[in-house]
């Protein structure tokens, strides 16, 4: 069940805040010192919502502030937060009256049902996404192959722009989530894996090349 929320400061970023991802944020702009001070004061709550395109986005993370990590003598903070759920701005106002910063009457989703995705899209999923990392040659952290919401854990990690980003946190299903970001690796497993083989041809462009003998 949704509830509104009558005034929620808003904090827009470059980013995409999936829910139950924790996000460390650096506080150094006057407004922005201000809000967390605010939050601190009440109810430690404000939202992150997605500036894409110079246009503010319809939805956003709910986000709870979990740790003031440190203070700095002039005012600037590190902070650690949590998303716990999305929000829908209702009606914004930048800044809020009184206020130095925006604020929104947002509506608050309820979070994600805890379904997981069936076991064969899971699967296949992470078939792609190891593909990805061989292909970059980079270490691909296993420890996520068995969380439940898998495509939050590789929202970030698989190359999506910020605007596929919002696509993937507006769907609500697990199941759903996990099929688009097959659709996503299918499409460009084949461009990064030909791109592989270019500069592997390049790389052996002067050299003494052996090759297999082919039969007619």
């Amino acid at each position: 069940m949704s509830v509104n929320v009558p005034l929620l400061p808003l904090f827009p970023l470059n980013l995409v805040p999936f829910e139950g991802e924790p996000i460390n944020l650096h506080i150094f702009e006057d407004r922005y010192k201000d809000l967390v001070r605010d939050c601190l004061a009440g109810a430690a709550h404000f939202g992150i919502v997605p500036y894409i395109s110079e246009q503010l986005c319809e939805y956003g993370g709910y986000m709870q502030i979990t740790e003031i990590v440190k203070t700095y003598s002039d005012g600037r903070m590190d902070i650690r937060t949590l998303c716990v759920s999305r929000i829908r701005i209702i009606k914004l106002q930048n800044p809020a009256p009184g206020l130095t910063y925006a604020a929104c009457q947002a509506e608050v989703m309820p979070a994600d049902p805890a379904a997981p995705a069936n076991p064969a899209t899971h699967d296949a999923l992470w078939v792609l996404v190891k593909r990805l990392y061989a292909l970059l040659q980079s270490q691909l952290d296993s420890s996520k192959r068995d969380v439940t919401h898998l495509s939050y854990a590789l929202g970030h990690k698989i190359g999506l722009s910020l605007d596929q980003e919002y696509e993937l946190f507006l769907i609500t299903s697990e199941q759903e989530r996990q099929e688009y970001l097959i659709g996503h690796l299918q499409q460009a497993l084949p461009s990064l894996e030909e791109f592989d083989r270019t500069r592997a041809r390049i790389q052996l462009n002067g050299h003494f090349q052996k090759f297999d003998p082919l039969t007619f």
